[in-house]
């Protein structure tokens, strides 16, 4: 069962700092709904796969499916965290250039 915690818990974080990612998305202003639609999806798959670990008991066959699709989980996290920070990263650095760019002026 330690190991189920474990895993659970580094899934769980991985999610959370996509939170706040999104979070850092939204106070600079883009639009985040889709980003959110996923986390809400992958944080349900997360909860259903992990429910399934943990009532497995001695079912090998159970406990064979259930952990190797916390597997599967753990892969699609990484990747889709590696995707939201790359989308944080943009959106900073717009961002800064708005803020750096200087106002235009026309000449007459």
């Amino acid at each position: 069962m330690d190991e189920i915690e474990t895993l659970w818990g580094l899934q769980i974080g991985i999610l959370d700092d996509i939170d706040e990612q999104i979070e850092a998305a939204e106070d600079m202003g883009a639009e985040t709904h889709m980003l959110e639609t996923r986390t809400e999806e992958l944080r349900d798959e997360l909860v259903s796969t992990f429910s399934r670990l943990r009532s497995a008991g001695n079912n090998d066959a159970a406990w064979e499916r259930a952990f190797l699709r916390a597997g599967a989980l753990y892969e699609e996290l990484v990747s889709f965290h590696t995707l939201v920070s790359s989308e944080v990263m943009l959106i900073a650095g717009a961002a800064e250039l708005q803020e750096a760019a200087p106002p235009l002026a026309f000449l007459h």
